[in-house]
């Protein structure tokens, strides 16, 4: 079930190799792991390394280590932490199952930038408004130039989200954008339709007027258009 690492040890890689097991379901809930001395043998590692890969795994939200009792395996559905999103866009073999989480997620990024757009009307500083003019030029300029639009769309998200002023919806935008990236680098699967350009006016426009209604209307409106189409070309390359 273990693979014995090769090359230097690294606790990410030893982390990597349960966490693909525990969420494709070969290590499933309420099971323990296999004794620390016995573990860190099968790995070929030493448990100095093996302990600070399950540290890892804990603050997932995937195992928890009882004293005295071992290390438990978790319902990570209901106890995983955002961490795990893009562990799950690349781990889970699932197609159905990764399918159904993509869909999830791109409804999480379509409200989280609903409720910042909002928010960034109202609370957006001087400072903020030209970052946002700035973000907005560089998406005008990559889609000139045909080069970059979706790093620059990204990036003109993450301007808004934090000129909302909310650091815990700031971290939240940042996760997403994080498993998003994933998705470019997997397959180029950025969507820009016809009005794509109008659309992110429209959106820095509605924020800059500081009209928080329409400021998420317009984001819900223009991811509404693009994540049908974006669903579909992930089932393509699923």
């Amino acid at each position: 079930m273990f693979g014995e690492i090769k090359k230097t040890t690294i606790a990410l890689e030893v982390a990597r190799q349960i966490r693909r097991l525990i969420l494709n379901g070969h290590i499933k809930p309420s099971q323990k792991l296999p004794p620390e001395r016995e573990l860190a043998s099968r790995f070929g590692t030493n448990r100095n390394t093996l302990r600070e890969a399950i540290r890892l795994l804990e603050g997932e939200g995937l195992v928890k280590v009882r004293q005295g009792e071992g290390t438990e395996v978790l319902d990570f559905a209901k106890t995983g932490s955002l961490a795990l999103l893009q562990h799950y866009l690349e781990d889970v073999e699932d197609t159905s199952k990764k399918l159904m989480f993509l869909a999830d997620a791109v409804a999480l990024r379509r409200e989280a930038l609903g409720m910042v757009a909002m928010l960034a009307a109202s609370r957006h500083s001087d400072e903020d408004a030209e970052k946002i003019r700035s973000a907005l030029s560089r998406v005008e300029q990559a889609v000139l130039e045909n080069q970059g639009v979706a790093l620059a769309d990204l990036e003109f998200f993450k301007t808004i989200a934090f000129a909302a002023g909310s650091m815990v919806l700031g971290w939240l935008v940042n996760t997403v954008v994080e498993v998003f990236k994933g998705l470019l680098a997997q397959g180029n699967l950025f969507v820009m339709e016809e009005n794509y350009l109008e659309n992110m006016r429209q959106i820095a426009e509605a924020v800059l007027s500081r009209n928080a209604e329409n400021a998420k209307a317009k984001v819900l409106e223009h991811f509404q258009a693009t994540d049908k189409v974006l669903l579909e070309k992930l089932k393509g390359v699923s």
